[in-house]
């Protein structure tokens, strides 16, 4: 088992290098920080691999805390948690991990680490997989690339990782609705949330129209967690596009992505205090 995870720890060390190297080129490049952001993603994927194969080599709670530390940012603890690495790991691993923690740029890690090779985008590309190939073959996958763009600018997913919101543009679809047309009716029961790419919609309770919403809103988002009828009825004023997220993929994602199911549940606070900050002010004028 020992050997095992040294030699995975290796395989690690070697990816990171690789990795810092691509990093260092692209870091400073205004039109690359789609792919230097997906690369320190890997870093970071990285950081976690080695920090948990350390633990079953050099103690446990020791190295978990020291881990605890660094992802909680604790400027006060991060130096007792930079000593603790130093002192109980090896000089190959600590050379390696240490950058990892400390959250370098990529010139600095390489400076750090003693990195002198480079490696070109397409070197990076043909060696990854996921998100960070992604980016690294551009326009080959533009349109990946813009979705997730796309929902990065939506509030529920504003904190969400690039390479989570890779997985998701996988399951989402594309909807063209035509002005006039009702995409939703009041009452039908709805598994599926919208999120507005172009164009404005009406939601309209009857005769009434209630509010209109444009490029980047987001309606439905209850009917990912509960099937309930719908609340009321909404209605393209314009050719409009849409993403449309259904229940049970977006369900799958959450109970793989961590990240997804807490950006959900922010919305619904967020949402929620929203409407109790109406009622107060509702309430504050009828007394």
């Amino acid at each position: 088992m020992g050997e095992e995870n040294q030699a995975q720890i290796k395989n690690e060390a070697r990816d990171v290098r690789r990795l810092y190297s691509a990093l260092r080129e692209v870091e400073s490049n205004v039109e690359m920080n789609l792919l230097a952001d997906a690369i320190r993603i890997e870093l970071k994927h990285a950081r976690d691999r080695i920090f948990y194969l350390c633990s079953f080599m050099f103690g446990r709670k020791a190295i978990l805390n020291a881990r605890r530390i660094i992802l909680q940012k604790n400027e006060s603890k991060l130096p007792y948690a930079i000593e603790t690495l130093d002192t109980i790991l090896p000089r190959e691993i600590k050379s390696i991990l240490l950058p990892l923690a400390e959250d370098l740029s990529g010139s600095e890690a390489c400076k750090k680490i003693g990195i002198d090779e480079k490696i070109s985008i397409k070197e990076l590309s043909e060696s990854s997989q996921g998100w960070l190939k992604i980016c690294a073959e551009g326009d080959a996958m533009y349109s990946t690339v813009e979705k997730v763009l796309i929902l990065k600018s939506v509030n529920l997913f504003k904190s969400t990782p690039d390479d989570a919101l890779a997985e998701l543009s996988e399951i989402i679809s594309e909807v063209e609705v035509p002005a006039g047309k009702n995409i939703v009716m009041k009452g039908e029961p709805g598994s599926s949330m919208f999120i507005i790419v172009n164009g404005k919609v009406a939601v309209v309770d009857g005769e009434r129209v209630i509010n209109t919403l444009g490029e980047r809103s987001v309606f439905g988002e209850l009917a990912l967690l509960d099937t309930e009828p719908r609340s009321a009825t909404i209605q393209a004023l314009e050719d409009t596009l849409l993403f449309r997220l259904d229940q049970e993929p977006f369900y799958e994602l959450m109970s793989d992505r961590i990240e997804v199911a807490m950006g959900t549940i922010q919305m619904l606070a967020g949402n929620l205090r929203a409407r109790v900050r109406e009622v107060m002010e509702l309430h504050g004028k009828i007394s």
